[in-house]
């Protein structure tokens, strides 16, 4: 055996594997009763499942299952025992567990965020409201599209997708943006004039999403599936319905509401501060020369 292992295995390391595996099968492991018990203190209990072990629908009840049954033969023995798991199916539920309340503690830090800012820019909580209407749709119609074509939409796949659906919320920013900068011709006629560049930055997410439908795992595709159509329905929701939601006229000249002005003059405010600060950067390169030029004139006249 030695003759023909070594010239693969010149430090002869398998031999030296197999004899650890021989001593770890050695262990006290013993039968006793239908039983395996372990050095007379752990009785062993191995289980197999017929789902997935991937499968937190069904794996989630068995866990709680077991340890309800634990609990209970504990305390008829007065506490004095001690559960120990380990395996696929625990630590793929631990896992999952652990993803679903860091997205929702994360989302949930986004939302406040996000809201306070849109409340800080437009001081109107109608506005905030509309700008979500076009993630409503989104959402709802992805909703809808898994459920026709895979039957049921999985938890991750509805955290994440939605989570990927969230850049939409761009769009109504864009248009709220654009209208109260130009507000002639109304919300329809700013809906159109930011079409074109909506639709391209759409297509071109709707293709990034889409590419992943081509994987070999389940969840991706239904992931590929809820972003693409999550963000086409936001984009035609942007684009055909919000602007018929919006607190001002469809034909104006000025807003009607108050957060416009409160816009334009911020606006106004920051292209003034843009001039205030090139010109006084001209000054400063301006003194810096004439102070270099004067200090080169009191050097050469020393010399």
């Amino acid at each position: 055996m030695i003759k023909q292992i070594a010239p693969a295995d010149p430090l002869l390391a398998y031999p030296t594997q197999l004899r650890r595996l021989e001593a770890a099968q050695g262990g006290g492991v013993a039968l006793r009763d239908g039983h395996f018990v372990a050095d007379d203190q752990h009785a062993l209990v191995m289980l197999a499942t017929r789902s997935s072990p991937f499968d937190a629908t069904d794996q989630a009840p068995l866990q709680a299952a077991i340890e309800a049954a634990f609990a209970e033969v504990d305390a008829q023995s007065g506490g004095r025992l001690v559960l120990e798991q380990s395996g696929v199916a625990r630590f793929a539920l631990a896992a999952e567990t652990s993803m679903r309340e860091d997205i929702g503690r994360i989302s949930t830090v986004s939302l406040v965020g996000i809201v306070a800012l849109f409340l800080l820019m437009f001081r109107s909580p109608r506005l905030v409201l509309l700008s979500l209407a076009p993630l409503v749709a989104g959402v709802a119609a992805a909703l809808a599209a898994c459920l026709a074509l895979f039957g049921a939409v999985h938890g991750l796949t509805l955290a994440f997708g939605a989570t990927l659906i969230g850049v939409c919320i761009d769009y109504s920013v864009h248009l709220f943006n654009h209208h109260m900068l130009d507000p002639r011709g109304g919300p329809r006629q700013s809906a159109r004039q930011i079409w074109p560049g909506l639709l391209l930055g759409a297509l071109t997410t709707v293709a990034g999403f889409a590419g992943l439908a081509w994987t070999s795992f389940p969840g991706l595709r239904e992931v590929a599936l809820f972003a693409s159509i999550g963000v086409l329905v936001a984009a035609l929701a942007t684009r055909y319905w919000l602007p018929d939601l919006c607190p001002w006229p469809q034909s104006q000249v000025g807003c009607s509401g108050g957060p416009r002005p409160g816009w334009r003059g911020w606006s106004r405010g920051c292209d003034a501060g843009a001039r205030r600060w090139r010109c006084c950067r001209r000054w400063r390169w301006a003194c810096a020369w004439s102070a270099c030029r004067a200090s080169s004139g009191r050097t050469t006249c020393g010399c």
